[in-house]
C-alpha cells in the first residue's frame, strides 16, 4: 500500500476500475487492529481520491468518529466530508456540532474541516451553528494550532455574501490578533482582497486594516506572517511611496536569512514586485543579489530568481557590473532546473529588447547560453532571442549569423539546425564574406541526416540566387546532391541546378542583349544599326536586303569603315532589344514584315529609315 500511495504522490494514473479494485481490497482493512496499518489506509484513501462507492464506509467511520482515539476520530471526521451525501447528512449532524465543541484541539478541527468540505459541496449544515463557530474562533485566538486557521475558513465560507459581516470580523481580529500563523496570513489575505476591490469606504476602517498589515510585516519571529503581509501591500492599488520602502526593506532583510525557505520566499515577493516597481527599488539590492548568486552554499533556484530580479532591475546598471553577472551565470547555468533556464531566458529577452544600448551584452550572453546543455525548449527561446537581433539590429546582424553559424556544428537537434539553415540561407548575404558560410552550410550536406541535408540544399540555392560571384560555386556543390539516397534531397537539388543554370542563361542573354543574331553569328547591335543608317539607299534599292546587309557584315573592310565614319548609336537600345523578339505564326500579315508590330514601326530611329521590309528569320532569343 505504500508502494501505491509513491506512485500515487508521483502523479501516476489509475484507471477507474483500477481504481474501484484498490478501493474494495484497501476497504477490507478497516477492522484491522493495527494502529499504524490504520493510519496508512485513512492516508491511501484520500490519496486515491475515489468517492464513487465511498457510501458503502459510512458506518464504518462513524463507529470511528464514537470511540475515543482522537487520532481515528479525526482522520474520520476528514474524509466522511469528503464522501457523506444527503442521505448520510441527518446521521452525522449531532456527531459533528458535538465534535466542534470538543476541547481535543485535534478533534475540533477535523470537525471543522469535515463541516467545511460539506459546505462547499452545498450542504447548509453549518449555518445554525453560526454563533458557535464564531465562539469557536473567538476561543481559539490564544492557540497557536490549525483551529484559528480553520474555523475562519469556514466562517468565510458560510457567510461569503454577508460583506459587511465579515469586513466588521476582520476588523475586530485585526485589533484583537491571533497567535496561528496560518490564521493571521489567511487574514492578510481576505484583507487584501477587500482593499483591492475597493469594498471598504470608510477611512477610518482603511487606515486601521494598513496600519494591520504593516504591523504584521515587522514581526521578525513569524516570517511567514511577515513575507505574506508584504506580499499583499505590493498588491494593493495606489501604494504610498513610504509603505513601499518600508516594504521592500523588509524583504531585503530577509535575503540574509539563514532559513532556504524564508530566503526562497522573500526572493519570489521581491521577483513578482520587480514587475511593477523596477524603478523604485533601491539600488543597494544589487549587492544581495550579487552575494545571494556567488554563494555556492545557496541552490539553483534561489539563484535563478535572484539573477531574475537583478536583470529586471538592471536597466541603469553598469555595462561592467551586468556583464561580471552573466558570466558568473554562465558559470553556474549547468547546476539549474530546466524550468529556471527557461524562465531566465525569457526574461532576458524581454528586457534586452527595451534596452538597446546593451544588445552587444545580450547577444554575447545569449551566444555563450546557446553552448551550453539545455533542453529543446530552452534552445529555442536562445534561438528566437539572437533571431531578434538578425532581424532588428543591423550592426549585430554579421555577428549574429556568424554565431549561428558556429553552433550549428555542435547542434544536437533537428529542429534548430533546419531552423537556423533557413536564417542562414535567407540572410547569409548580409555577412562580408557569405562563402564562410557556405562551408558551414555543405558541411551538414556531408554530415547529417537527410532532414538537415534538405535544409541546407535550399539554404544554399537562397545564397546562390542572391550571390553572382558564388553562383557557379555552389551550383556545382549542389550537384553533389543528385545522387543522395533521400528522395527530397534529390528533388530540391534538381531544382536549384536547374533554376540557378536558367538564371545563369538568361544573365548571360539579358548582359549581351545587344548581340545581334544574323546568319547564325552575334554582331552588336550597334553595328548593325550604324550599317542599316549609312547604306539604307544601297539597302532600299536592292530586291535581297538580306543578302545585301550579310555581304556587308562578312566584310572586314566595310565594318572597319563603318565604325570609323559614324559613332555607334546608343539610343533605343531597349526599344530595338525588345522589337527583336520572333513573331509568332498567329501574328498577322503586317506583324510578319516588321517584326514587332506596330510599336516597332514607330521607333524614331526605323521612322526614319522609311517603310520596313523583312530582314532575317533569326532574331534575338
Amino acid at each position: 500500500m505504500i508502494n501505491f500511495i509513491y506512485l500515487l504522490n508521483h502523479g501516476e494514473k489509475f484507471s477507474n476500475q483500477e481504481k474501484e479494485f484498490l478501493f474494495f481490497g484497501v476497504s477490507k482493512l478497516f477492522p484491522s487492529n493495527d494502529l499504524e496499518l490504520r493510519r496508512i489506509v485513512f492516508l491511501f484513501l484520500k490519496q486515491l481520491n475515489y468517492y464513487e462507492n465511498s457510501f458503502m464506509l459510512n458506518g464504518a467511520l462513524v463507529n470511528e468518529i464514537n470511540k475515543n482515539d482522537s487520532f481515528l476520530k479525526g482522520s474520520s471526521l476528514r474524509f466522511l466530508g469528503r464522501i457523506v451525501d444527503v442521505s448520510g447528512v441527518a446521521p452525522i449532524e449531532r456527531l459533528l456540532k458535538n465534535a466542534i465543541s470538543s476541547n481535543t484541539s485535534d478533534v475540533s478541527s477535523s470537525a471543522i474541516l469535515c463541516t467545511l468540505y460539506m459546505s462547499v459541496r452545498g450542504f447548509n449544515i453549518a449555518r445554525p451553528w453560526i454563533s458557535e463557530i464564531t465562539d469557536k474562533l473567538n476561543g481559539s485566538l490564544s492557540q497557536s494550532n490549525l483551529v484559528t486557521f480553520h474555523t475562519l475558513l469556514l466562517l468565510r465560507e458560510i457567510r461569503d455574501n454577508d460583506k459587511l459581516y465579515l469586513l466588521k470580523t476582520y476588523l475586530n481580529l485585526s485589533q484583537s490578533g491571533m497567535r496561528s500563523q496560518f490564521a493571521t496570513c489567511q487574514l492578510i489575505r481576505y484583507i487584501v482582497e477587500f482593499l483591492q476591490k475597493g469594498q471598504v469606504e470608510d477611512p477610518k476602517t482603511l487606515s486601521s486594516l494598513l496600519a494591520y498589515l504593516e504591523s504584521c510585516m515587522f514581526k521578525t519571529q513569524q516570517e511567514a506572517v511577515s513575507i505574506e503581509a508584504a506580499r499583499g501591500i505590493l498588491e494593493l492599488p495606489n501604494v504610498k511611496t513610504s509603505l513601499l520602502t518600508s516594504t521592500f526593506e523588509t524583504l531585503k532583510s530577509h535575503l540574509n536569512n539563514g532559513k532556504r525557505v524564508v530566503k526562497y520566499s522573500a526572493l519570489k515577493t521581491l521577483d513578482k514586485a520587480a514587475n511593477k516597481f523596477a524603478t523604485k527599488l533601491s539600488l543597494d539590492i544589487f549587492l544581495d543579489l550579487e552575494r545571494i548568486i556567488d554563494d555556492n552554499a545557496n541552490n539553483a533556484s534561489i539563484k535563478a530568481i535572484a539573477l531574475s530580479i537583478f536583470l529586471k532591475i538592471s536597466k541603469g546598471l553598469s555595462d561592467y557590473r551586468l556583464e561580471k553577472m552573466f558570466n558568473t551565470f554562465t558559470e553556474q547555468y549547468t547546476t539549474f532546473k530546466e524550468e529556471f533556464k527557461k524562465d531566465i531566458v525569457m526574461i532576458s529577452k524581454e528586457i534586452s529588447r527595451e534596452d538597446p544600448a546593451k544588445n552587444k551584452l545580450y547577444l554575447n550572453f545569449f551566444s555563450s547560453l546557446l553552448k551550453l546543455e539545455a533542453g529543446l525548449q530552452t534552445k529555442v527561446e536562445i534561438l528566437d532571442a539572437i533571431i531578434w537581433y538578425i532581424n532588428n539590429d543591423g550592426i549585430l546582424k554579421k555577428t549574429a549569423l556568424l554565431r549561428l553559424a558556429e553552433f550549428i556544428e555542435d547542434c544536437q537537434f533537428d529542429n534548430l539546425k533546419t531552423r537556423i539553415l533557413s536564417v542562414l540561407g535567407k540572410e547569409g548575404m548580409s555577412v562580408n564574406s557569405p562563402s564562410q558560410l557556405v562551408r558551414y552550410i555543405y558541411n551538414r550536406i556531408i554530415l547529417e541526416n537527410a532532414f538537415v541535408r534538405a535544409a541546407a540544399v535550399s539554404a544554399l540555392g537562397e545564397i546562390a540566387f542572391k550571390n553572382e560571384s558564388l553562383r557557379k560555386n555552389i551550383v556545382n556543390l549542389i550537384r553533389n546532391s543528385l545522387h543522395d539516397n533521400d528522395n527530397e534531397v534529390r528533388e530540391r537539388a534538381f531544382f536549384y541546378v536547374k533554376a540557378l543554370t536558367d538564371l545563369d542563361e538568361k544573365s548571360s542573354t539579358e548582359g549581351s542583349i545587344r548581340n545581334y543574331m544574323f546568319g547564325g553569328k552575334k554582331f552588336d547591335i550597334d553595328l548593325i544599326q550604324n550599317l542599316l543608317k549609312i547604306q539604307k539607299d544601297q539597302l532600299l534599292s536592292s530586291d535581297n536586303i538580306a543578302k545585301e546587309l550579310s555581304s556587308t557584315i562578312n566584310d572586314p573592310e566595310k565594318i572597319k569603315k563603318v565604325m570609323s565614319t559614324v559613332p555607334i548609336i546608343k539610343e533605343n537600345i531597349s526599344k530595338t532589344a525588345h522589337s527583336s523578339k520572333i513573331t509568332s505564326k498567329n501574328e498577322s500579315k503586317e506583324e510578319q514584315i516588321y517584326p514587332g508590330g506596330e510599336d516597332f514601326k514607330k521607333t524614331v530611329f526605323y521612322k526614319s529609315l522609311g517603310i520596313p521590309k523583312k530582314v532575317s528569320q533569326s532574331l534575338v532569343k
